[in-house]
């Protein structure tokens, strides 16, 4: 294996040579980093396009993989004239050693190999408040200063922006000692295009980052973090755009398409940053929603769709919505939805059974009456005991239910807890269900811009009392539990949630940068002690308990979310005198009631404009069905791959052949069923082959059969050049004639050495020399019927090998390589480059 010698400066901008020698050992090959796959922006138009985006996580590719705004916002770039974005993640846990001893910053681009300096502007995706204690070491290992000042006046340096779901809760960046230049808490796609274009446009006319960040402060919900006004308020997005991005990028994961269906809650659940820092409640017409999730199968080749909502069953049109979209995809997965509309809406229930939906999430919350109206949790007693009835009747495989420990829970609230878990393993046993029924309970982060923000925190202690008191409870009554979040990541959330003072980054940066610790999900007791300690020796800058120690918010950042701070002041005095909450408007209008007054409507005609959320019965509509298997039929499709896509999922290639038809042919659209499987597949290591491979794609029969007709047509398969990415051509239909079959060509950087075939592989065989470096392998007849390989011949010549394979149904790449040739080490079999040829031509006359 090629040794590492590349160790460079992080200012360096491309670690190309660096990711060539290692990604054998990177975690999974370093699959995540290969930025290779469909919508994918080309590396080569780097050096053509003016401005240079990067989108950079705060975590790792495998952790935020579930996770679609970064992906949304890469879409939304690329689509703007002269803009290349590129995305960044921090490294897993077991690459940081090759990071550090190559000197190589933690964000890196993954399509350029680009270090962070090499970009004009850095867009930082932040999901969670925990994720910011990573923010320094990636800012430190990128050479980016951390003090505004140094920023500013360096013109080598990118400007800095963060935004993301937890954008209006990091307070923590305010001010002069912020790592970041400005944070955007709104949500519209439109003016995040707008930033964009500020910044671009500023950097082809030279100006400085005083005057971008100056012009960027006049787009509402943009707050710059130091020297600046605030002035701004974030306002609502414009959900309906009709300019929404569609040609979501595919990498190393398959996503589903992710389509949202509403923005904000119709609730005003106190606990809750959502039912804040996104009102008002909006939805997306059916329609639309329809719409948008046609065009983005179309663009990705997805056979899967995610509903994007809060709660996905206060949608005043879900019915026509599940409708719709469960006969244009093969799976549907919906998330959380409200207990009491689930209760009260009959016709909705059957849906969801009709799709077959057999893991159901609620979020209770409050563990008594009394916590739930302190929590502004508007479920009454008899929505909440009717629903949980109602979904175990359905025998669902697993029911979720999601709580919050205040930390004011009392005795009598716990005896109406314990009761509550009674009578749901009581009716779990009374409807005959199997069902997993798990209960989760986490203490509750008080967040800023919500009316809990000044409340007080209870001490770790206390707050360990209750939980331990909770779990209990719930194995007392025989269903299982869940710690969804630990004392340490609840204490550390809490500080970084609610900073009292200016300097509070600085102390957590020193702390981070003091310590080895990075956040990969947990938090060490180790790391919280080393903070508070860093806390005691600076004052109270940072603190989770009492509200007497949490400093007022100013107005102007607490009008960034669009709420009036006279209405949270109402709601916190509410929570106070344990009161219920209100609903939004869109709901309330529905039984006459009064608009809330939160004031996030810019105006009365907007208040008037918001879709009518429904916490009514939906009316009936027509069932929701798959198409039946018998109406199904798969295309064999022979496709040759490039060697960039070696190690991807088959998936992958699948999805980019299903795109390019249904964008070649729209009205196949609704008719595409999913990828059903590859000839080499991925178990293995048979991913790292590249060439030609069989794919499967699933159709309704009638289409299946019309695609088989078109895909003999050599001028349709030609016209489809046009829509496939540069690794990937179609050959045409696929149908295996007599003694046809495929021959894989290795070569290898190392020695042959064939010693392992018989004690790794237990073949037996005799190399035959054909020439003065040929050899042919002389298989035994017992080698031949384990159907392994069924003929190799090698060429060698030094340290370089070449092979000739006609592989067995039991061939398997991986440990074929390792038995053959000399490895430095195990994982070095992926630097063979092993391509695949069908000996066979393609037919335009099968289909299975």
């Amino acid at each position: 294996m090629p040794e590492c010698s590349h160790r460079s400066s992080p200012l360096d901008s491309d670690f190309r040579a660096w990711h060539d020698a290692v990604y054998p050992r990177l975690a999974g090959h370093g699959v995540w980093m290969r930025g290779e796959g469909l919508n994918i922006v080309p590396a080569r138009e780097f050096e053509r396009r003016s401005f240079r985006l990067l989108i950079a996580r705060l975590s790792t590719w495998r952790d935020t993989a579930d996770s679609f705004p970064h992906l949304l916002l890469y879409a939304l770039a690329a689509g703007i004239e002269d803009v290349f974005p590129d995305l960044a993640y921090l490294p897993p846990r077991p690459d940081l050693r090759l990071y550090a001893e190559g000197n190589v910053p933690w964000w890196l681009g993954i399509v350029t190999r680009k270090a962070p300096r090499a970009f004009d502007m850095i867009g930082i995706s932040n999901a969670t408040i925990l994720e910011l204690v990573n923010l320094p070491r990636l800012m430190r290992t990128a050479g980016l200063p951390e003090r505004p000042a140094e920023r500013l006046r360096d013109p080598t340096v990118p400007i800095l922006i963060l935004g993301g779901a937890n954008a209006p809760a990091a307070e923590i960046l305010m001010g002069e000692e912020s790592p970041v230049d400005g944070i955007f808490v709104g949500e519209s796609l439109d003016e995040i295009a707008r930033l964009i274009r500020i910044a671009r446009d500023a950097r082809k006319e030279g100006e400085s980052k005083h005057s971008v960040l100056a012009r960027m402060e006049k787009i509402p919900g943009f707050v710059r973090t130091s020297g600046g006004t605030n002035h701004v308020p974030r306002r609502p997005g414009n959900v309906c755009s009709r300019e929404f991005p569609v040609n979501m990028p595919v990498l190393a994961e398959t996503p589903p398409v992710r389509v949202e269906i509403s923005s904000g809650c119709v609730a005003f659940c106190r606990f809750c940053a959502e039912s804040w820092w996104r009102k008002p409640y909006r939805e997306i017409p059916a329609a639309e929603v329809v719409r948008r999730a046609r065009l983005m199968k179309a663009a990705t080749g997805a056979d899967r769709v995610e509903l994007y909502a809060f709660n996905f069953n206060t949608h005043s049109e879900i019915g026509s919505i599940l409708a719709a979209l469960r006969d244009m995809f093969g799976e549907m997965t919906l998330t959380s939805q409200r207990l009491d509309v689930f209760a009260r809406d009959e016709a909705l229930r059957g849906m969801l059974k009709s799709l077959g939906k057999t893991s159901l999430t609620f979020g209770i919350e409050g563990i008594s009456g009394r916590m739930r109206r302190y929590l502004g949790k508007a479920l009454p007693d008899g929505d909440m005991f009717a629903g949980l009835r109602s979904a175990l009747s359905g025998r669902p495989r697993e029911l979720k239910l999601f709580f919050i420990a205040v930390g004011l829970e009392n005795a009598a609230d716990f005896a109406e807890f314990e009761e509550m878990l009674r009578r749901i393993a009581g009716m779990r046993k009374a409807e005959g269900a199997k069902a997993r029924v798990i209960v989760s309970i986490t203490p509750l982060v008080r967040f800023p811009h919500t009316p809990l923000e000044n409340e007080p925190a209870p001490d770790a202690g206390a707050m360990a009392g209750i939980l331990e008191r909770a779990r209990g409870a719930v194995m007392a009554a025989g269903l299982e539990h869940r710690e969804a979040m630990g004392l340490n990541e609840w204490r550390v959330s809490q500080m970084l949630a609610r900073p009292q003072c200016s300097g509070a980054w600085s102390v957590l940066s020193a702390a981070v940068l003091r310590s080895d610790f990075v956040f990969y999900g947990s938090i060490p007791g180790g790391f919280v002690s080393a903070l508070e300690s860093s806390v005691g020796k600076a004052g109270t800058c940072l603190q989770a308990g009492p509200a007497s120690a949490v400093r007022e918010p100013a107005r102007s950042e607490r009008r960034v979310t669009g709420v009036v701070s006279s209405f949270l002041d109402k709601e916190a005095e509410k929570a106070r005198l344990f009161q219920d909450a209100p609903m939004c408007r869109g709901s309330a209008r529905a039984c006459g009631s009064p608009c809330a007054g939160c004031g996030a409507c810019r105006d009365a005609a907007g208040a008037a404009a918001q879709t009518g959320a429904t916490l009514r019965r939906q009316k009936p509509g027509r069932t929701a069905c798959r198409p039946a298997r018998e109406d199904r039929s798969s295309v064999p499709i022979l496709a040759t791959l490039g060697a960039e896509i070696r190690g991807m999922p088959r998936k992958l290639a699948g999805m980019a052949l299903a795109s390019a038809l249904m964008r070649k042919e729209p009205d196949m659209i609704a008719d595409y069923c999913g990828f059903k499987a590859s000839h080499w597949g991925e178990e293995n290591g048979a991913e790292w082959i590249f060439g030609d491979d069989i794919f499967f794609l699933e159709w309704r029969r009638e289409t299946a059969s019309f695609l088989v007709k078109k895909l003999g047509d050599p001028s349709f398969v030609a016209g489809l050049s046009v829509f496939l990415p540069g690794w990937l051509r179609i050959g045409g239909v696929w149908q295996e004639p007599a003694g046809a079959g495929f021959v894989l060509g290795m070569e290898s950087p190392f020695p042959f050495r064939p010693s392992g075939l018989a004690s790794r592989l237990g073949l037996d065989f005799a190399l035959r020399r054909n020439g003065e470096s040929e050899f042919v392998f002389d298989l035994a007849a017992e080698s031949l019927r384990r159907n392994v390989v069924m003929f190799a011949q090698v060429q060698s010549s030094g340290d370089v090998s070449r092979m000739t394979v006609r592989p067995g149904r039991r061939f398997m790449p991986e440990k074929w390589v390792q038995a053959c040739f000399a490895l430095p080490s195990p994982e070095d079999w992926v630097r063979v480059r092993i391509s695949a040829v069908y000996e066979g031509r393609p037919s335009a006359s099968a289909t299975s």
